[in-house]
């Protein structure tokens, strides 16, 4: 199996590309989205890439690739290289699905190497949030927010159950250049909702938001 790995973290990086030489299997490791040009049309059956990378969102990269007909499998890493997300092929053929259960547990067997802490992700009833990768999960699918999307939610699951008032996420999101009378919290938190889930955040009128656990 040919693997493309593009991961800018040198130890996650070396750690996931011997241990995939040593099952056998071919790696073309680079550090940046840029260096991958230097591949040409050189064919692989899997791609790992980081979320962000030096130059550029390896989330943005993998979308462009899409749109371009490439149809490769491709398993999106956070931090320590743990995988966040699956992009399946457009056929989702059983050889494609095979190789991507391979580099899993491939993947996992690595993970097992690393200290838990590191790898731990904050759990919601059925909601997971992942900080590294500033990403979430419901019922275990992958959820896209928007950088001030996750700075609310961050501050409403920093204690959950604990009320926030709508100044301070205001002055968080917002800061000086917003108006007084600004409703960007309403909008945000009504996306989250959309997102996430309408019971997940309560509105306490007049005063704030809360994370409903």
């Amino acid at each position: 199996m040919r693997v493309l790995l593009v991961e800018s973290d040198a130890v996650s990086g070396g750690n996931v590309r011997d241990l995939l030489r040593a099952g056998g299997h071919a790696v073309n490791w680079y550090r940046r989205l840029s260096d991958v040009t230097l591949l040409g049309e050189q064919a692989h059956d899997v791609m790992l890439v980081a979320l962000q990378l030096p130059d550029g969102s390896g989330l943005d990269w993998v979308d462009a690739r899409r749109r371009n007909g490439d149809a490769t499998p491709v398993l999106m890493l956070s931090d320590h290289c743990q995988p966040v997300d699956l992009w399946q092929p457009t056929d989702s053929s059983a050889e494609a699905r095979e190789v991507l259960e391979r580099v899993l547990a491939a993947i996992r067997h690595a993970l097992a190497q690393e200290p838990s802490a590191d790898r731990r992700m904050r759990t919601y009833g059925h909601i997971e949030l992942d900080p590294p990768s500033r990403r979430a999960f419901v019922r275990g699918s992958a959820v896209r927010l928007t950088e001030r999307e996750w700075e609310v939610l961050a501050a409403l699951t920093e204690n959950p159950g604990r009320l926030v008032a709508k100044r301070d996420l205001d002055a968080l999101v917002g800061g000086p250049a917003e108006p007084a009378s600004s409703n960007v919290i309403e909008v945000h938190v009504s996306s989250l909702r959309r997102k996430l889930g309408r019971s997940f955040i309560e509105t306490v009128r007049g005063l704030g938001y809360r994370i409903c656990i």
